[in-house]
């Protein structure tokens, strides 16, 4: 006879198990915010390897005992260039120092200042007063036209160099791209493919406007030699001539 405590461990007496929960489903809020924080991650990875790739390209220009091509002859268009690099380096320099250097005062706004305190400057009593203002001025004139110089020679300098790493980034990116594709047979394969393809079409249609010149080159020469006999040129159907000849084909015994 069977026990109690055997009774509980058969199949027919033990708890059902509870059905297996579905999983629930990410929020779409959750979706999208996943997804940005992929694209967070990935560009900061990119980030990190396009730094790391600066810091050795930089490092190679700019501690390098080779020197780049002259640069191109400074006429007022690439001395202005060049004061709009430095001023853009000095900038950046300057928001992470936390320190500006700069003149507050536009070219413009010191040339008007100078033009009106020269005008009341003619007159003798007015011209004692505006003096100092006046040298004032011309200080800041001059403080500014140092500045201005200040900025397009940080500006020659910074465009040489980044020409060269710019340069030297595009090179070593080829390379590794042409290498990859040299490792990667079904690219290389799909390549080649590609470039069959284009080059056969490249010969038919080559083809094609050979056999187009020739027939037209032959049809002017045609026409030519009927009006030299004096006669209306003859226009030869090549459907008819095929129709016939496939007559006289099946005509035969």
């Amino acid at each position: 006879m069977d026990s109690p405590d055997r009774k509980l461990t058969e199949p027919d007496a033990r708890e059902p198990l509870a059905p297996a929960q579905p999983t629930p489903s990410l929020p779409e809020t959750d979706a999208v915010e996943s997804l940005l924080r992929l694209v967070v991650g990935a560009a900061a990875l990119g980030a990190d390897e396009l730094l790391k790739r600066l810091r050795e390209w930089e490092a190679e220009v700019l501690y390098s005992p080779h020197h780049s091509a002259p640069l191109p002859a400074e006429t007022p268009a690439v001395r202005a260039r060049y004061a709009l690099i430095g001023l853009l380096f000095l900038a950046s320099r300057a928001a992470r120092d936390t320190a500006v250097d700069f003149a507050n005062y536009s070219e413009k706004q010191a040339n008007n200042a100078y033009n009106l305190l020269s005008g009341f400057a003619r007159t003798p009593v007015i011209g004692i007063l505006a003096r100092p203002m006046k040298a004032g001025v011309d200080a800041l004139l001059r403080t500014r036209d140092r500045e201005l110089e200040r900025w397009i020679r940080i500006g020659r300098v910074e465009e040489r160099d980044g020409r060269r790493i710019a340069t030297m980034g595009i090179e070593e990116l080829s390379r590794e791209v042409v290498d990859a594709i040299s490792k990667n047979d079904k690219l290389k394969t799909a390549i080649s493919n590609l470039v069959q393809q284009q080059s056969l079409d490249l010969t038919g249609e080559m083809v094609d406007d050979l056999r187009q010149s020739a027939k037209d080159a032959d049809d002017r020469i045609e026409a030519a030699i009927w009006r030299l006999l004096g006669r209306e040129p003859q226009r030869f159907d090549a459907s008819s001539s095929s129709q016939s000849r496939k007559n006289r084909t099946a005509n035969k015994p």
